[in-house]
């Protein structure tokens, strides 16, 4: 009697447990928002006079979205004025009207939520495709991008290049002095792996 009493229990423990709780390794992953460190840079880099010419975003904010492991969307703004570069005379020309307007267009964004993950590639390689916003005109643009993990962070790198015709669309100069061809934005933006989780609250 004492045995078939266990029996029971257990088979009661064991429906509960089974059918009664959500089983873990089946629900979703839940959307995580990570915020970049202050390590992050968006480096501009032209060649002109076989020179080579820097140019990089020191402030910037934003957030990239994952799901589970991959990347759902990115935001990212960059403050204008603090553009700097080992050239005074570019920097200071960049800032000015003819180019990024600082004092009146005091941001440059980018938003994506299209992450299309590069098949038969190693790695986390994927192309992102978004929308960058300089001087108040958006442009659609759509370049590669890789993810790694090193000491607990996500690392994105993203590299877009800007044509010559692209660039005067954009703004009311030609890039003279500053690169020929064409200019290499390079982002190099870093995660903490310490994520906010996106939770709705139930009403």
């Amino acid at each position: 009697m004492k045995f078939e009493k266990s029996l029971s229990l257990c088979l009661v423990v064991y429906s509960f447990l089974i059918f009664g709780c959500k089983n873990p390794l089946s629900q979703k992953s839940e959307e995580r928002t990570l915020a970049p460190f202050q390590k992050s840079a968006v480096t501009l880099v032209g060649s002109a006079d076989k020179k080579i010419n820097a140019v990089t975003f020191q402030q910037l904010s934003g957030n990239l979205k994952m799901k589970g492991d991959e990347p759902t969307s990115l935001n990212v703004t960059l403050q204008a004025a603090s553009m700097a570069s080992s050239d005074s005379k570019l920097n200071v020309k960049l800032k000015e009207k003819s180019f990024f307007e600082v004092q009146k267009y005091p941001t440059v964004t980018f938003q994506s939520d299209h992450f299309e993950k590069i098949e038969n590639s190693s790695g986390k390689n994927f192309t992102v495709k978004g929308e960058l916003n300089v001087k108040g005109k958006v442009t659609p643009v759509s370049a590669p991008a890789t993810m790694s993990v090193e000491n607990n962070e996500v690392i994105l790198a993203i590299q877009l290049a800007v044509s010559k015709e692209e660039w005067t669309k954009m703004f009311l100069e030609a890039p003279d002095g500053f690169f020929s061809q064409s200019v290499d934005v390079i982002a190099k933006l870093t995660f903490p792996q310490n994520p906010k989780t996106e939770s709705k609250k139930k009403e």
